[in-house]
């Protein structure tokens, strides 16, 4: 057989579909592409972090040891290196800021808000109550004076 052969779930209507391997195709998974980017430029970002810092370790100490390690990343152009190790990695991360537009995170993630209650189970985020005013202010409407003693009578 020239292709994998494919079984499908026989649960309630479902459209997965999976191969010998085991990989899931259908519905879903799409984000798993940019996970692994992300993981990626994690990656990128913190061997370029070691590298820059491994060769100025490397020319500016002469020994090995816990104490010069932790002298060295105590000092300014390590905090630097790691600042500008930040940001190369924050502009990698530039195609995850479309997530953080409300109406594009609902489309492209299916998902809801959701928070946790006092008791720590998950819960649909619901906003605080307004503040109530310490005086409820007097209604006035147009209805006559017998109407709105009819609506208090009932």
């Amino acid at each position: 057989k020239d292709k994998k052969e494919k079984d499908t779930v026989d649960d309630d209507d479902s459209d997965w579909e999976f191969d010998e391997d085991l990989q899931v195709r259908g519905h879903g998974g799409r984000l798993q592409r940019l996970l692994n980017y992300d993981l990626l430029c994690f990656a990128i970002s913190t061997s370029l972090l070691i590298i820059l810092e491994g060769l100025r370790f490397h020319r500016t100490v002469a020994v090995f040891d816990s104490h010069s390690v932790n002298k060295h990343m105590q000092s300014w152009q390590f905090r630097a290196t790691l600042y500008w190790a930040r940001v190369f990695y924050s502009l990698l991360a530039l195609p995850f800021t479309i997530f953080n537009i409300p109406v594009f995170q609902t489309i492209l993630t299916h998902t809801i808000p959701t928070g946790f209650n006092r008791r720590g189970a998950v819960v649909t985020y619901v906003l605080p109550p307004m503040p109530r005013d310490k005086e409820p202010k007097p209604f006035t409407s147009l209805a006559s004076s017998s109407d709105r003693e009819a609506l208090a009578a009932s």
